[in-house]
This record gives C-alpha cells, structure tokens and sequence, in this order.
C-alpha cells in the first residue's frame, strides 16, 4: 500500500509491515524474527486474557 514512501512509515507502519520491511530490505533477520515472535507471543496472551473474560461472563462460550 504505502509502496516504500518512508514519509508514509510513521503512520502506517504495524508489526507486520516492520517485519516483512526487515526482511525485504533490511535482510535483518534476527530482528524480524524477535518481532514476529513478539508478535505471537503478545496474539497468544491476548486470546488467553479475552477466553478468561469471556469465560467469566459466559462459561459456555468460551475456547476451552
């Protein structure tokens, strides 16, 4: 979308974009990697928080 217009990064920029940017043409490997695990561990916890309030509210509607 933003097509490397670095004016655009400071608005549009999420985990996603950093990563995939690190990779393309950073060829920073071990900092995409940090990031995407920062990011699944962060997704991860996210869905354990919201199953427990939804639990809390609702015992049938919840994952597990």
């Amino acid at each position: 979308m933003t097509r490397d217009s670095s004016m655009l990064y400071k608005t549009t920029d999420v985990i996603d974009t950093f990563v995939f940017r690190g990779l393309r043409s950073m060829g920073d490997f071990g900092m995409a990697a940090a990031a995407g695990l920062y990011q699944s561990v962060v997704g991860f916890v996210l869905i354990f928080v919201a199953n427990w309030v939804v639990k809390r509210i609702d015992p049938e509607k919840s994952i597990f």
